[in-house]
């Protein structure tokens, strides 16, 4: 698909309205009751027999789910009417949105990710200083130590959690060192507290109360490399934001964004994709004999069973179709990611990849990280399947646990058998 494609494809999907739409569709009678209990898949598929845009209710608070590819890359580009910024949103600018909401946090936090146009590019211009591609470059080697460091560590004689020991640290211990946080202490009480966030087992004032700690701490740590700067992300982010360019309350807003979008969801898109490829054994053996390369394996597995469930709100600053739904000013629309990006595919790594997934966003929305965490996804697959190819689940699939979490989608446990090769 080329760029022109793509670009009257969005502009299909959404439109200023009045146009013809779908009738019975509207917030004020919700179509579907989201429950992450619920595995995101199976979810999903429910949610795209309703249509391609679909009313719900997201614990308590109402929004639109763009369920479909084609519905979701038109909401991601954020184009007018659409915007990013949470003051569009009727319901909270109301009071109406619960403040112990699971996503709150991170939907009104000040950062790059929740704001438009001229805001936005300062915002992005500024956290861009540290995921330039000489900068991403040289920490290959660092990474490929670190991965082969975690591996060693690992017991081949006993079951072991290969979530736990090797597809959480691995980004953990990269992206947490790229912003100068290394003390053992400091680093596993930042990740208990970002996990706590997003995992579906933390009860709701815990995940605000975590969220509130982080930040707390992060404005400390702007105010140290302040101080007393320091060869760090951190640093280099808040000479980026010097005299005036960026407040302490949009560093941290940053610095929090930069750090969970850059741990979490590479624990779990690696720890989906080994999960896919053990239990697909003629994708995994075309893998192992070279066939593909590892990078493709990776966004393969991206698109397959990606790490996001749901996020990326956005809001209509004016009425707007979408899809074929009328969407009112001031409604949010959040998006099936993991879902759409899947949009009904099965795991397998011979056909092209077309225009490629969302699941790193589209367009000026691009994420920032995403060629660190590719590197990562390639380094991690190619280390563990070289060290361990006859690696094996250690327990029947159905006895795998989902988080059950609103905003990720991955496993609680993967528990596997490693049997290195001869």
């Amino acid at each position: 698909m080329t760029a022109h494609d793509e670009t009257a494809h969005d502009e299909t999907a959404q439109q200023e309205a009045p146009h013809e739409v779908r009738r019975g569709h509207s917030l004020a009678e919700p179509l579907h009751v989201l429950d992450r209990t619920t595995p995101t898949h199976e979810e999903h598929r429910l949610l795209k027999e309703i249509g391609p845009l679909v009313p719900v209710d997201a614990d308590g608070v109402r929004a639109w789910v763009a369920t479909t590819e084609e519905a979701a890359r038109a909401v991601l580009d954020v184009r007018p009417p659409l915007s990013k910024h949470p003051d569009e949103w009727t319901a909270l600018r109301r009071g109406e949105v619960p403040p112990d909401w699971a996503l709150l946090p991170m939907l009104t936090a000040h950062s790059m990710i929740n704001r438009d146009g001229a805001e936005h590019r300062r915002l992005r211009g500024i956290a861009a200083t540290g995921f330039t591609a000489k900068r991403v470059k040289a920490m290959r080697p660092r990474v490929t130590a670190i991965t082969r460091r975690l591996l060693d560590e690992l017991d081949p004689g006993s079951p072991v959690d290969l979530k736990e020991r090797f597809c959480q640290p691995l980004p953990v211990i990269v992206v947490f060192e790229l912003f100068g946080i290394t003390g053992r202490d400091e680093l596993a009480w930042f990740h208990e507290r970002y996990t706590a966030q997003v995992d579906g087992r933390s009860g709701e004032t815990a995940r605000v109360a975590a969220s509130a700690q982080v930040r707390e701490a992060l404005g400390e740590l702007v105010r140290r490399r302040r101080a007393d700067p320091a060869e760090d992300l951190t640093s280099a982010l808040v000479e980026a934001g010097a005299d005036g360019r960026c407040t302490d309350e949009e560093l941290v807003g940053t610095l929090d964004l930069l750090l969970l979008a850059g741990h979490e969801t590479t624990v779990h898109a690696l720890c989906n994709t080994v999960h896919a490829l053990l239990t697909h054994p003629v994708q995994l053996a075309a893998a192992l004999a070279g066939e593909h390369p590892w990078s493709h394996v990776a966004e393969v597995g991206l698109r397959w069973n990606g790490p996001v469930r749901g996020l990326r709100a956005r809001y209509a600053a004016r009425d707007v179709v979408v899809a074929g739904a009328l969407v009112r000013r001031g409604e949010p629309i959040l998006v099936s990611l993991a879902g759409a990006n899947r949009d009904g595919a099965p795991f397998d790594l011979s056909p092209p990849q077309g225009a490629g997934h969302i699941g790193f966003g589209v367009g000026a929305h691009l994420c920032l990280g995403a060629a660190l965490a590719r590197q990562e996804l390639e380094i991690a697959l190619g280390e563990l399947f070289g060290r361990f190819p006859r690696l094996r689940l250690a327990v029947p699939e159905a006895r795998l646990r989902l988080l059950g979490s609103t905003v990720v989608n991955g496993l609680e446990e993967l528990p596997v058998l490693l049997e290195p090769g001869a």
